[in-house]
């Protein structure tokens, strides 16, 4: 691969369209310190969405339905750390039954992990 110098980034390089498909794997490591035990916090790890998940939450902007798409974004996310998931797409529905608490900080978590359209700096900067 061609590689070049550009502003801030030492170096920069064309991807492939395999490469882009594959997509970022990245892990996040999410403290849930409302589930500490023993002085020894509790943690998961939130993996990074497809777009089409994020598309299709997007498309149900209201009632019941948004509310299922959020709890299966949740179920998409919380991985563990090999990347398996916790919960399967019939089981997200079991998220309701989570601590509130415990339920805003992963709802927290995933909707920052969402970033569709321009960043604020982006628009302040001119940039979008």
């Amino acid at each position: 691969m061609a590689t070049k110098k550009t502003g801030k980034a030492p170096q920069s390089r064309v991807l492939t369209g395999a490469e882009l498909l594959g997509g970022n794997r990245d892990f996040k490591m999410l403290e849930i310190p409302e589930l500490t035990t023993d002085g020894v916090v509790g943690v998961v790890y939130l993996k990074t969405l497809p777009a089409g998940a994020v598309l299709d939450f997007i498309d149900k902007a209201e009632g019941a339905e948004r509310n299922d798409a959020m709890l299966g974004l949740i179920a998409l996310a919380v991985v563990d750390a090999d990347g398996n998931h916790l919960f399967s797409k019939e089981q997200a529905s079991h998220l309701r039954n989570l601590d509130v608490q415990v339920f805003s900080r992963l709802t927290t978590a995933v909707v920052g992990m969402v970033k569709y359209g321009p960043d604020k700096e982006d628009e302040e900067t001119g940039k979008a």
